[in-house]
């Protein structure tokens, strides 16, 4: 049961600085924000509840509602089916290498890393991708 696993490791679940500011920026500018995620929705479900960050999205996107993780190009045709965005207008922001790539080639132009994921980990570089240091650095554009 992935939702029981989860919920004994909640306690490690956290938002990474500055991470409301730049989603409330986000929001305050008008932009459309969405969460894409692998994540089953249970597990989505309770991040939510923990970090209490729903809100600050118009929509949560589960990989597992179509049948396609974010790696293939089945999802970002799916999403375009739901939400009819621009990629060269997007701005996707992720911690996984092979899903950046999988936007980069469905022509997602504005592709972040995130250089230290898990607080628990040392960061990670990556010369594919401009990274994510801290979510104070994304507000310079908005604000």
């Amino acid at each position: 049961n992935i939702a029981e696993l989860k919920r004994e490791i909640e306690h490690m679940i956290e938002i990474h600085p500055h991470v409301t500011s730049f989603l409330q920026a986000l929001r305050d500018s008008g932009k459309r924000v969405l969460l894409t995620t692998n994540a089953h929705r249970d597990s989505l479900s309770l991040k939510m509840e923990r970090t209490r960050l729903q809100p600050y999205f118009d929509v949560l996107v589960c990989a597992h509602d179509f049948g396609y993780p974010k790696e293939e190009q089945g999802f970002w045709h799916a999403l375009q089916a739901i939400e009819s965005f621009e990629p060269g207008r997007t701005l996707l922001i992720d911690d996984n290498l092979s899903i950046l790539r999988s936007a980069a080639d469905y022509g997602i132009q504005h592709l972040y890393g995130v250089r230290q994921p898990n607080s628990q980990q040392a960061p990670g570089q990556c010369a594919e991708f401009p990274q994510v240091h801290c979510y104070s650095e994304m507000l310079q554009g908005l604000v």
